[in-house]
C-alpha cells in the first residue's frame, strides 16, 4: 500500500512539474505582462503612482511639399510618334499639345467602309421609292373610287394611312442606317488622321518617354509624366496621438527663409486610427511663389502659365501652438522604456515589478501621456 502511494505522489509530482506556472505569461485585456526579476517592496526600487494629470508641449514636426503626379498614356491603337512638342522641365498649360501621333491603318478597309455606306444608301433609296409608289397607288385607288359603300371606301382610306405610316418608317429607318455606315467611315478616318495628346491641367513635364519619329506607341504606351497645380499640399507626420489636430495653427519655417509663416492644419490623422499620422497644412501665399516661378504678367516667359516648382527650401519645420491635454492618465518620464519602438513600463504586483507594454501619447519634461495599458492607482517603477 506504501509503495502505491508513492508512486502516486511521484506521479502527481510530475504532472505538476509539467504544468505551467501561474507566474508565467499572462494577458490582461489587450495589455501585455510578462513577469521579470523579483524585487521585494523591501528592496531599493523607486515606485510612482499612475495618476490624472496635464501635458502640455510645443509639437514639431519635419515638413515636406507634395504634387499631384499623373501619368499621360497613349489611348490610340497602331499609333506611331510624328512629332513631340515638349521637354523635360517644361510648363505645360491645360489643352496645350505635348505629342501628335499618327494611326496606322488598311486602306482597303476604309474601302469596305465606303462601300458599306453606298449600299446603305442605294438600297435605301429603293426602299424609299417602293414606300412611295405604295402611298401614290393608294391616293390613287382612294380618289378613283365613286361608289357610295361606305365600308369600302373606308378600306381604302385605312390602306392609305398605312402606306403614310410605312412610308415614314421606311425613310427614319433608311436614315438612321446611313447615319451608321457614315459614322463608321467617319471615325475610321478621324482615327487614322493625325491626331494630339493634349495636357489633361496645368503643370510641368516631370519626365518624358521619348521615342523616335516613326517609333510604335503601344496601346496605353507612357508618354511623360506631368506634375500639375490643383493638388498641391505641405504634409507632415505626426506620432503623437492628438497631437495635432483640425483647425490648429501650426508655424512654418525652413532654411533660406526670412522668418516664419503662419499656417493651419487643413487635415488631421484619424486618432482613433492614426496609423500613418500624416497631416496637412495650408501653404500660405507668400510661401507658395518661393516655391513656384512667378506667373502671368510676373513672368512673360511662360506666357501667363503656372512656372515650374523651384528647388523646395531644406530642413521645413512645422510647430504646433502649446499642446495641452487635460485629464490624462501620465506616469512620470523616467518610467517609460523604449524596445525595438514599442513602450514599456515595470509594474509593481503581487510584490513582484512585471514588464508591461503599453501606448503613449504627448509628453512634456515632466510626464508622458498613458493611452492604454495603465489604470490610476497602479504603481510604476522609476529607477
Amino acid at each position: 500500500m506504501w509503495g502505491t502511494k508513492r508512486i502516486a505522489a511521484v506521479l502527481l509530482a510530475a504532472a505538476l512539474i509539467g504544468l505551467p506556472s501561474c507566474a508565467g505569461e499572462e494577458k490582461t485585456g489587450e495589455v501585455l505582462i510578462k513577469p521579470v526579476e523579483s524585487a521585494s517592496t523591501g528592496q531599493n526600487v523607486r515606485l510612482a503612482d499612475v495618476t490624472v494629470g496635464s501635458v502640455a508641449r510645443n509639437y514639431s514636426a519635419d515638413g515636406s511639399i507634395r504634387y499631384k503626379e499623373q501619368t499621360i498614356t497613349c489611348d490610340f491603337d497602331g499609333a506611331r510618334v510624328v512629332s513631340y512638342n515638349i521637354g523635360a522641365g517644361d510648363t505645360v498649360a491645360k489643352g496645350d499639345v505635348l505629342a501628335t501621333v499618327s494611326i496606322e491603318h488598311s486602306e482597303a478597309d476604309l474601302q469596305s467602309l465606303r462601300a458599306e455606306l453606298s449600299i446603305a444608301k442605294s438600297s435605301g433609296d429603293r426602299r424609299i421609292s417602293d414606300a412611295s409608289a405604295a402611298v401614290s397607288s393608294a391616293k390613287k385607288s382612294l380618289s378613283e373610287y365613286d361608289g357610295e359603300d361606305a365600308t369600302a371606301r373606308r378600306r381604302l382610306e385605312l390602306a392609305l394611312e398605312r402606306a403614310e405610316i410605312n412610308e415614314k418608317l421606311t425613310r427614319k429607318s433608311v436614315e438612321q442606317n446611313v447615319d451608321a455606315a457614315q459614322r463608321k467611315v467617319d471615325e475610321f478616318v478621324e482615327r487614322i488622321s493625325r491626331t494630339t495628346i493634349v495636357a489633361p491641367a496645368d503643370g510641368y513635364i516631370a519626365n518624358l518617354e521619348m521615342r523616335a519619329e516613326g517609333a510604335a506607341i503601344p496601346l496605353g504606351g507612357k508618354i511623360c509624366t506631368l506634375v500639375t497645380y490643383d493638388d498641391v499640399s505641405l504634409v507632415g507626420t505626426s506620432e503623437l496621438s492628438g497631437a495635432v489636430r483640425y483647425g490648429m495653427t501650426m508655424t512654418l519655417s525652413a532654411r533660406g527663409l526670412d522668418g516664419e509663416y503662419e499656417t493651419k492644419v487643413i487635415a488631421a490623422p484619424n486618432i482613433e486610427n492614426a496609423a500613418t499620422g500624416i497631416f496637412a497644412v495650408a501653404i500660405p501665399d507668400e510661401l507658395m511663389k518661393t516655391f513656384t516661378e512667378s506667373a502671368g504678367e510676373l513672368n512673360p516667359s511662360t506666357g501667363g502659365r503656372p512656372g515650374r516648382p523651384t528647388s523646395l527650401p531644406s530642413g521645413i519645420r512645422l510647430e504646433t501652438e502649446r499642446v495641452r491635454v487635460d485629464d490624462a492618465v501620465i506616469v512620470p518620464n523616467g518610467a517609460v522604456q523604449n524596445e525595438d519602438g514599442k513602450r514599456f513600463v515595470y509594474v509593481m504586483r503581487d510584490g513582484e515589478l512585471r514588464k508591461r507594454f503599453i501606448a503613449t501619447g504627448l509628453s512634456d519634461d515632466k510626464n508622458t501621456q498613458v493611452l492604454d495599458g495603465l489604470e490610476v492607482g497602479e504603481q510604476v517603477s522609476v529607477g
